[in-house]
């Protein structure tokens, strides 16, 4: 699907004449299967975390307790426990609380496992690691669609754009808040089906790990000593 289709389906559950277009159309109507098209573009991302906006991320790390500039421009949320210094094989501890970070802050020593917070839109690390060192973590885009090429956008710019989240969540609703602002009825059922199409898809939007509750973790390696898999004659 692309921009116009979705907003083609959204006209067909509304009852409106179909589109010919988009972006730059002048037709009130159209205008506004757009601007609802931008708020579910908002609205959406905050749902959960859809595999399609899932995106990691490194930078460099500065000589200094705050990593100035480090969070993307396309920042939404972080993905938890996804954060972790690559150049020393280890993951840093957090997001702390503000109640926790002004504890740490309060002590002469640092915490033994690096620790990390965000705030003021930078991320701050203790003990301040050297310049140089890789750290890395996951978070949630907000850019919602892209462009007919692949490049991710925050918000719609051509008849041509596609959804980075399940489309048909869009012309859903698109038209249950059409139908809202119009002051129809049926606008409750449509809103309830959009719903129940949120959840659902959040459900089977990625691969789910079995919880095995009797032992630790089976993925990943944390700090400590290492023994390889396999076996070896005495």
């Amino acid at each position: 699907m692309s921009l116009l289709t979705i907003c083609i389906d959204a006209a067909d559950q509304i009852g409106l004449r179909r589109p010919a277009s988009v972006v730059g159309n002048t037709d009130p109507e159209v205008q506004q299967l757009l601007n609802y098209a931008k708020l579910e573009g908002k609205e959406l991302p905050t749902r959960g975390e859809w595999q399609g906006l899932r995106t990691p991320t490194t930078f460099t790390s500065l000589a200094s307790e705050v990593q100035t500039g480090m969070i993307p421009t396309d920042f939404a949320r972080f993905i938890n426990e996804t954060f972790w210094n690559r150049s020393r094989r280890r993951p840093l501890m957090g997001p702390v609380t503000p109640q926790q970070w002004q504890n740490i802050q309060a002590w002469t020593t640092s915490p033994l496992q690096d620790t990390f917070t965000v705030y003021g839109n930078d991320i701050y690390v203790t003990p301040a690691p050297p310049a140089g060192e890789t750290f890395a973590f996951e978070y949630v885009s907000s850019n919602y669609c892209k462009s007919a090429g692949g490049t991710p956008q925050s918000v719609w710019t051509a008849d041509t754009d596609t959804g980075r989240v399940p489309e048909e969540l869009f012309s859903l609703g698109i038209a249950w808040r059409f139908l809202e602002q119009a002051g129809q009825a049926r606008f409750q059922a449509l809103q309830t089906k959009y719903e129940n199409r949120v959840r659902q898809l959040l459900t089977n939007d990625q691969p789910r790990r079995t919880i095995n509750l009797s032992q630790a973790p089976e993925y990943g390696r944390y700090p400590g000593i290492v023994i390889p898999e396999g076996y070896w004659n005495a």
